[in-house]
């Protein structure tokens, strides 16, 4: 089997919810910060450090969801498109080039919502099941 081909297999099953279906992701911002929407490209780009501010010069604050949850999972595999080692190699790099800080790892998502309320430029990944109800301090954006 090819290299190619066994890795997107790989991501694949991964990404895959345990009844099979595939997790939907959405993005939770701030509730003051004015983005609207936000697409696949705009994601990797926050996630990765190459967009660092808002539209309204609010530096961006990532949280990141680990690979051991759900949301992590699928964020690394459809998203991303990349496997978390690739991830944290992309961030040592930045970081040991001064070019930025990787994003705040946090395990639930209760307290990742919490957080992204607090921080005006907030922005973590989230499956619709942990996003929804929401809170007055954050808003949730699909991922388009």
């Amino acid at each position: 089997m090819r290299p190619v081909a066994f890795v997107s297999i790989l991501a694949f099953v991964l990404s895959a919810a345990p009844g099979g279906a595939e997790e939907r992701l959405v993005a939770v911002v701030n509730a003051r910060n004015p983005v609207r929407r936000l697409s696949d490209s705009d994601v990797r780009n926050i996630f990765l450090g190459r967009t660092k501010f808002w539209d309204d010069r609010t530096p961006v604050e990532p949280f990141l969801r680990p690979e051991s949850t759900a949301a992590g999972r699928a964020f690394f595999a459809q998203l991303l498109q990349m496997t978390p080692s690739r991830f944290r190699h992309h961030w040592q790099g930045l970081q040991l080039s001064g070019q930025g800080t990787a994003p705040h790892p946090i395990e639930n998502a209760r307290t990742a919502l919490a957080q992204v309320g607090v921080a005006r430029g907030g922005i973590c990944i989230a499956t619709e099941a942990e996003a929804g109800g929401g809170d007055a301090h954050v808003k949730v954006i699909p991922i388009r």
